[in-house]
């Protein structure tokens, strides 16, 4: 929810006060298992930057002792194998790209809005004659719905956003390790 936006009163709530107060702490911890998802991906840069830097070392190493290129199977074979390790470490490259990538994460209304929107529905529940009792326990359900559905939509959101991190995450990973055997396999071709 963005700051501007006014949340909406669904007044519709059909769920017992239990139901409700279950279904808010779940979507909550949802909520936040997707925030420290996002967190222990960031976590796991540093490694993939160093991983980045030593494959650049490597890569200087083993281009400055490939053989001179000629036709002989050997040296085609390091040519290729060298080859496909740029191709794997520039493919691991494009998929930290991917990783890195700006997303709108969504979050629940701000605690501003959460109230300016229980004072709405206590206007409207005083407003249509019920009593102080009902109206408090009316407002209440309300307010767990609301949130119910804040968090269970940003837990949701920013689901779709930590799956592509973390798919991405493992390419870079896997491109990397390939790369760093190709490495390893022409390094050994030219010795």
């Amino acid at each position: 929810m963005t700051e501007d936006e006014e949340p909406k009163a669904t007044l519709s709530s059909s769920l017992g006060p239990l139901s409700l107060k279950y279904l808010e702490a779940l979507s909550a911890d949802s909520f936040k298992r997707q925030a420290d998802q996002d967190e222990s991906i960031w976590r796991s840069m540093p490694f993939f930057i160093a991983a980045a830097g030593v494959a650049v070392a490597i890569i200087g190493n083993v281009a400055g002792a490939l053989p001179a290129p000629s036709w002989e199977v050997l040296s085609i074979v390091a040519y290729g194998a060298f080859t496909l390790s740029m191709l794997c470490f520039a493919w691991a490259l494009w998929w930290l790209c991917v990783v890195l990538r700006p997303r709108d994460y969504e979050f629940p209304a701000k605690e501003k809005q959460v109230k300016t929107y229980a004072r709405g529905l206590q206007t409207y529940y005083v407003e249509i004659g019920t009593s102080e009792g009902t109206t408090d326990s009316s407002v209440e359900a309300e307010l767990r719905e609301f949130m119910f559905e804040q968090y269970a939509s940003a837990a949701e959101t920013n689901l779709q956003h930590n799956a592509e991190r973390f798919t991405a995450r493992g390419q870079v990973l896997f491109f990397m390790l390939a790369g760093f055997v190709l490495e390893r396999f022409s390094s050994e071709l030219n010795r």
